[in-house]
């Protein structure tokens, strides 16, 4: 599903402002910061399971795999 919504970003820029994407399984963010982890350096993170919220975690470790692709996108923070 990686592919699929890497290319819906890339068609829709505005909405959707793509900053970064990483190969599946990388945590590391070395273009955002050299110690940043995507896994345990946001303050809360919610795991979804067919549609619907499960949990709302302080880091994802236990649910964390080696196929999950990291996409950044931007918000009003993000540009100048």
């Amino acid at each position: 599903m990686a592919a699929q919504f890497l290319l819906y970003c890339q068609r829709n820029p505005k909405p959707c402002p793509l900053l970064a994407v990483f190969e599946p399984g990388n945590r590391g963010l070395p273009s955002l910061g050299t110690t940043i982890d995507i896994c345990t350096d946001l303050p809360r993170y919610r795991v979804w399971s067919h549609g619907q919220i499960v949990e709302e975690p302080t880091d994802i470790l236990s649910v964390w795999r080696n196929d999950l692709v990291t996409f950044v996108l931007g918000c009003s923070f993000s540009f100048e």
